[in-house]
């Protein structure tokens, strides 16, 4: 009796570890469902807006928008080369 009591006790660190895991499996395991089912409905929800939201290119926002994003771009290439003319100084 005394031996199986003895080997109980040599066992109990590693059913501890396999608990603290198998917790921490559990978990990550949630969290995968969750961020899965986030994802699914975010997808839902970018193609209804699609369907629903057709882009037109001659509205007003949207070319401002276009322009924006055109300017930003040009303003990025020219900062690059103002840093290249900079360093070759």
């Amino acid at each position: 009796m005394t031996s199986l009591i003895t080997r109980f006790q040599q066992l109990l660190p590693a059913i501890e570890v396999v608990t603290s895991q198998s917790s921490v499996v559990v978990r990550c395991y949630e969290y995968k469902e969750t961020i899965e089912k986030h994802i699914q409905w975010l997808t839902e929800v970018e193609e209804k807006l699609k369907e629903d939201m057709p882009l037109d290119i001659h509205d007003p926002g949207y070319v401002l928008l276009h322009e924006q994003e055109v300017s930003c771009f040009q303003f990025h290439v020219i900062s690059k080369l103002y840093l290249l003319i900079q360093n070759s100084e």
